[in-house]
């Protein structure tokens, strides 16, 4: 599956089983290294919307997508502080001609036979951006939706080091910052100073 996404993804033919395949919830890869693969490959290639709402959507295609898919081959830390580069190695390698339309329905079947619980989307996010070794969480949405938005996401980090940062400048960032969500990035900004900020925290500086 994973060198299927990561070798046809310029076959027009392919473009949408890919895109449905990056939709699916990582429970459905049983391997760990490979389920960390998978995450890293469905948030690299997440395009932005700007509306929480939005459904996913994928580069699937081109240079973009290339370029994800070879940071993964030459820096597999990236993926995962336990992937190797054995591991991602097949990337990129077409997976043969017995991986065709049968193949991709039969694996649509086998990937819901544990059944998933549902969780909420902040904890999604969370343990996602966790399996990537993410040190900073940012939130971009709408601003109506910050309000509830950001302290389920502060709730699912608990007592993790993760930084969680809201992009914007929301009616209610006096109301966030009381629950404790301190970090804001917006057009008026000073880079400099935000980046130096972010270091700090990280124990960069």
């Amino acid at each position: 599956m994973l060198q299927l996404i990561t070798s046809r993804y310029d076959d027009r033919h392919w473009r949408k089983k890919i895109e449905k395949t990056l939709s699916l919830p990582q429970t459905g890869v049983r391997d760990p290294i490979q389920q960390q693969i998978f995450m890293y490959l469905k948030i690299g290639l997440k395009a932005y919307k700007s509306r929480r709402a939005d459904p996913d959507s994928w580069i699937i295609g081109g240079y973009a997508t290339k370029e994800v898919i070879d940071r993964a081959k030459f820096q597999p830390q990236l993926v995962g502080p336990n992937v190797t580069k054995d591991d991602v190695a097949c990337l990129g390698s077409d997976p043969g001609k017995e991986i065709n339309d049968v193949w991709w329905d039969e694996m649509l079947v086998s990937w819901f036979d544990v059944p998933e619980e549902e969780k909420p989307a902040e904890e999604e996010g969370v343990k996602a951006a966790r399996a990537v070794g993410a040190d900073l969480i940012v939130l971009c949405s709408s601003d109506d939706e910050y309000v509830e938005f950001a302290p389920a996401t502060k709730a699912a980090i608990g007592e993790g080091k993760e930084i969680l940062v809201v992009a914007g400048a929301p009616a209610c960032t006096d109301d966030l910052k009381a629950q404790g969500i301190t970090n804001f990035i917006n057009v008026r900004s000073n880079v400099l100073q935000t980046l130096q900020d972010f270091n700090k925290q990280l124990g960069i500086l």
